[in-house]
């Protein structure tokens, strides 16, 4: 037997986390993420028939600041597709759904992929943090308006300023890169989490992760 089919047989030990039990601990550790940067979550909340008689059980329901949802959907790092994810986003997206968007890995994982949290709902995405001062967010394109010159908003991720522009959301650059070091601290605090083999509920003490810097002030 290979190593990587020995990974493969092995069941992942269930993790307990807020009165929630998780069938692994990468996916706690994404709770644990989520708790740490203020985002409001459901685990396996609804079950779901899809148009091909496949049933789909999505990992998270994510609500943004604003209070909209996403779906997320947790994999090990060398997963980057699922054919019951691309079925459920597919019959969402054509009943007018929300986001679903998939993330390999752990939180540190992901971010080492250089990959981004939307900064205005805080969900998992698969670009840049918005060091240049600009970032792109399907789900927000359809819920803020259009053009330019719109106002700015301090109800982001943490309370990070922003505001719409042609489909883009906007931030300050330095604002961009202190949204990354808050996230890095929360994902490194995450991947620490111990969870007592999965046997015991365990309660993670929250923290605050708003720095000791304040957002800068926008133009």
């Amino acid at each position: 037997m290979t190593i990587s089919t020995l990974d493969t047989s092995l069941k992942p030990i269930e993790t307990c986390y807020r009165g929630n039990r998780f069938k692994s601990r990468l996916e706690a550790r994404w709770a644990v993420f989520f708790d740490l940067l203020g985002l409001r979550w459901e685990y396996e909340v609804e079950g779901y028939e899809l148009p091909d008689k496949v049933r789909y059980l999505p990992d998270f329901k994510l609500f943004s600041p604003q209070g909209n949802h996403r779906w997320v959907e947790i994999k090990p790092s060398d997963v980057t597709d699922d054919p019951k994810f691309k079925a459920f986003k597919t019959a969402i997206a054509k009943l007018g759904g929300t986001h679903a968007q998939l993330v390999s890995g752990s939180p540190l994982q992901w971010l080492d992929k250089r990959y981004s949290l939307c900064p205005r709902c805080g969900v998992p995405t698969p670009n840049l943090f918005p060091l240049f001062g600009d970032s792109y967010c399907f789900p927000c394109d359809m819920e803020t308006p259009s053009g330019g010159d719109n106002a700015w908003e301090f109800n982001g991720l943490q309370g990070i300023p922003w505001r719409p522009h042609k489909g883009n959301i906007i931030t300050e650059i330095k604002n961009g890169c202190l949204l990354k070091r808050l996230a890095y601290r929360a994902a490194t605090t995450a991947q620490g989490a111990r969870f007592e083999f999965g046997e015991q509920r365990h309660e993670f003490k929250e923290q605050s992760f708003q720095s000791n810097e304040q957002w800068v002030g926008v133009r």
